[in-house]
């Protein structure tokens, strides 16, 4: 069919034919076979032949306003044909697993390919989902596939649809001979002993290498040196626990994995004997109250079995009836029972069984306190020491309060019946010392005691000279501190000189008498309970003096301005004079 399209108004159609080509000549074709509708916009060719191919045709088409001819179309009848084998498909030999190809080759047009398989020798032949060119490839063939015959129809030519079926070729399938025919078996040995895994194989020019996995089988090696059918493991140890272990084979048949094939892998249990990883440790406690006893052990299958001694660690043992756990546990404490000695026997699958440490069980009695701490009085810088006497104590803790006994706090390292203070100061007198003590039923605390803390005699101010004229009052004084201090005053003609106790003078101050002039040396003893026992003071003197008597007054002088004028003055019991002038008839006297 060939058809047009074409505007315009009151068209009319005439196709033409040319049998030379374009250039014609054309010649009219009317309603005669093959030819039909030669007068319409489309031309239908009826039974076209071979001797019409590349015939051309066009269509003129015309009106009142002229005529139009269209391009010519050429005619194609090609003669009919079938797809033409050139090269047939060839039987293949594989090993199991490997791929195979079969290829055709084929001439024709439009050519397509549907192989197709036959399990039964050719007696039926079924499509293979796929495969559509000219090559079929096999991937992992299975001995299953073994004499399968595979065909190929070629779909192409003149009509399309004419088919030419190819040769049947033959799958050849070859199987390995190697196999493993005996696995090994799981093995369960004690640490330090032999375990031995044993394998067996078929097939031709075997070689064996055993391998071992310690990760659950997700990685293999190669164990050195183990290349025989049966793997010796000497020595064992705990870390080779879990671990797996297979035989690989290999053989040289045609078909034989180059990887060779794997035996299942066996287990290794390692059993391990008893070890005590903790010991069990003593109990101290109250009557009444429940004390356990653990251990802490590791290896195989462990069982435990407790034992006590009555007479303590050095004692016979004997087992305790029920007593077969890792704890043992006694519900209520006696006093009777304090000095028992308690281990454990630790046993497993592999032997020795082990024997815990013994520890042993105190039971306390109630505290009582029979000897309070007493009140200590200690001089400055010498020790104290504060006493308990108690019964039924386990722990001390003295404490120590600063303002009264409103708050104690501990006294770090003072975890014995006896407190012994260092060097105390003065600062520390007052302070409040008691012991908490530990023990059954509940903690106690002491009385309280009071240290004092006397300090030894010093002077703090020295006494000073005294000049006093006579029948006056000459006053010596010295400050002091200390504890119950005493004074003593003495006296010496000379600070060099021998002194001498003034008898009554105790005092802090001493008045020197003044009856008569001269000097007199004075110096002072405190005395006090805390060494050094005495302090002496500075030496210092008194000196008493006459009182000034004028036994001569000046004299009124008359002399001429330019000369000298004198006046005079004789008086007893002077030291030092100082004359004064009035200019102003004696209102004021300046020096």
């Amino acid at each position: 069919t060939f058809s047009v399209t074409a505007t315009g108004t009151g068209l009319t159609y005439q196709w033409q034919v040319s049998t030379a080509g374009a250039g014609g000549p054309w010649t009219n074709l009317s309603n005669v076979a093959p030819y039909s509708n030669v007068t319409t916009t489309g031309l239908t060719i009826t039974g076209a032949i071979v001797s019409m191919n590349n015939y051309q045709y066009r269509v003129i088409i015309t009106n009142t306003n002229g005529a139009a001819t269209s391009t010519p179309a050429i005619l194609t009848v090609n003669a009919a044909s079938f797809p033409v084998i050139t090269g047939q498909p060839s039987n293949a030999t594989v090993c199991s697993g490997a791929g195979a190809n079969f290829t055709v080759n084929a001439t024709g047009a439009g050519l397509t390919y549907q192989w197709q398989v036959s399990t039964n020798g050719g007696g039926l032949f079924t499509n293979i989902g796929g495969a559509t060119t000219n090559t079929l490839t096999l991937t992992g063939v299975t001995a299953g596939m073994n004499n399968n015959q595979y065909q190929v129809i070629i779909t192409g030519g003149c009509p399309a649809t004419n088919t030419t079926t190819s040769n049947a070729a033959t799958l050849t399938v070859n199987t390995s001979t190697l196999a493993i025919t005996s696995n090994p078996s799981a093995t369960t040995v004690c640490a330090g002993s032999t375990a031995t895994f044993t394998a067996a194989a078929t097939g031709t020019g075997l070689t064996y290498q055993w391998q071992v996995s310690t990760n659950g089988g997700a990685l293999y090696t190669d164990i050195f040196g183990a290349t025989t059918t049966t793997l010796t493991l000497t020595g064992v140890t705990a870390s080779m626990n879990n671990n797996l272990y297979r035989l690989v084979v290999k053989g040289t048949g045609t078909c034989d994995p180059a990887a060779g094939v794997n035996s299942t892998g066996a287990l290794l249990t390692v059993q391990t004997s008893p070890v005590i990883t903790s010991q069990p440790t003593a109990v101290t406690g109250c009557p009444g109250t429940s004390a356990t006893f653990s251990v802490t052990a590791t290896g195989t299958n462990l069982t435990y079995q407790w034992q006590s001694s009555a007479t303590g660690c050095g004692g016979v043992f004997t087992i305790i009836v029920g007593a077969t756990g890792a704890s043992y546990t006694i519900p209520s404490t006696t006093t009777g029972m304090s000095g028992t000695g308690y281990q454990v026997i630790v046993s497993g699958t592999c032997a020795p069984a082990v024997t815990s440490n013994c520890v042993l069980l105190t039971v306390n009695s109630p505290i009582i306190i029979s000897s309070q701490p007493a009140s200590v009085t200690a001089c400055a810088g010498s020790n104290a020491t504060f006493s308990v006497t108690a019964t039924g104590a386990t722990t001390y803790q003295w404490q120590v309060s600063t303002n009264g006994g409103a708050l104690f706090t501990d006294i770090t390292g003072a975890t014995s019946a006896t407190l012994t203070l260092t060097g105390v100061t003065a600062s520390m007198s007052g302070n409040q010392y008691r012991v908490v003590i530990n023990g059954c039923p509940a903690p106690i605390t002491s009385n309280s005691a009071t240290l004092t803390v006397q300090t030894a005699a010093a002077i703090t101010s020295q006494p000073t000279a005294v000049t006093t004229c006579t029948g006056t009052t000459a006053a010596l004084s010295v400050t002091a501190t200390g504890t119950n201090i005493t004074y003593q005053w003495q006296s010496s003609a000379t600070c060099t000189g021998t002194f001498t106790n003034i008898a009554g003078a105790t005092g802090a101050t001493y008045n020197a008498p003044t009856a008569t002039a001269g000097t007199t040396a004075y110096r002072v003893t405190v005395s006090g309970v805390c060494t050094p026992p005495s302090v002496t003071s500075n030496c210092v003197t008194v000196t008493v003096i006459t009182t000034t008597v004028i036994t001569g007054q000046p004299t009124n002088a008359t002399a001429c301005e330019g000369s000298n004028a004198t006046f005079s003055v004789t008086a007893t019991g002077a030291t030092t004079y100082q004359w004064q002038v009035s200019t102003n008839g004696g209102a004021l006297f300046t020096d």
